[in-house]
């Protein structure tokens, strides 16, 4: 059997931010099964809750911004608009009308790709969301299609929401990494003791293999992959560790 590894995750690529997110996650996912753990896993459970227990408050503290109102407002603006979206295309791919029925499920096969694309990490949904609009304005047959159930006005409202959202969204991400970064200097700590887990966790599950911990290897790998896509299209440097 082959032994089963965690996905890749180059966790130096994450911001602060994300990177204590993502620590904080791997904590509560792992503390109802510490019982299972066994020694050496509980050791570097242990060690990962002690160097992430002042790192976590320092880099909330740090990534308040006067902006985060306004991302979470245009970003709940872009969710609105593209659900109508999607109402819309599936009330009429229902329609007595042959031609609007064929222009709404027309739609409904080229939005198939992007049906969750809200329930996405913000960044991930920013940039699939303009794909979206790219690919929309390039192919005339669904811009006519849009049009027939009236919903062209709608992909043009949604296209100019999310480029306000992705400029909203990169202007906090500039004037917060452009801030004195106290927490940096806990951050190594956090991150090796991470690494240290994720190897530890991997080794437990390929020797003594338990129900309660390939659960929990499931979930920390889920997470990962999670935190992956956070990634700019996930880019990361070849041959680099987490």
């Amino acid at each position: 059997m082959e032994n089963l590894k965690l996905s890749i995750l180059h966790v130096l690529h994450l911001s602060n931010e994300d990177a204590a997110s993502l620590f904080e996650l791997s904590c509560e996912i792992a503390e109802p099964v510490q019982s299972e753990m066994g020694d050496l896993l509980n050791a570097a459970f242990a060690k990962l809750k002690a160097n992430n227990k002042p790192f976590m408050p320092q880099i909330n503290k740090l990534h308040k911004s006067a902006l985060t109102d306004d991302v979470v407002t245009a970003r709940k603006v872009c969710d609105n608009v593209f659900a109508e979206i999607k109402r819309t295309v599936a009330f009429e791919s229902k329609s007595r009308d042959a031609n609007k029925k064929e222009a709404a499920l027309a739609l409904d096969f080229f939005l198939e790709p992007y049906r969750d694309v809200t329930k996405s990490p913000l960044a991930t949904q920013i940039e699939l969301s303009a794909e979206c609009c790219a690919k929309y304005n390039a192919d005339a047959a669904i811009k006519s299609a849009a049009a027939k159930i009236g919903i062209d006005a709608l992909f043009i409202e949604f296209e100019k929401d999310n480029l306000k959202l992705s400029t909203i969204y990169k202007t906090r991400h500039e004037e917060v990494s452009h801030r004195e970064t106290s927490g940096s200097n806990l951050r190594p700590a956090a991150s090796e003791s991470y690494q240290q887990f994720c190897s530890v966790l991997e080794q437990a599950v390929n020797l003594t293999p338990k129900p309660l911990l390939i659960k929990l290897f499931d979930s920390i790998d889920e997470l990962r992959k999670k935190y992956h896509a956070l990634l700019p299209n996930a880019k990361a440097k070849k041959g680099e560790e987490e």
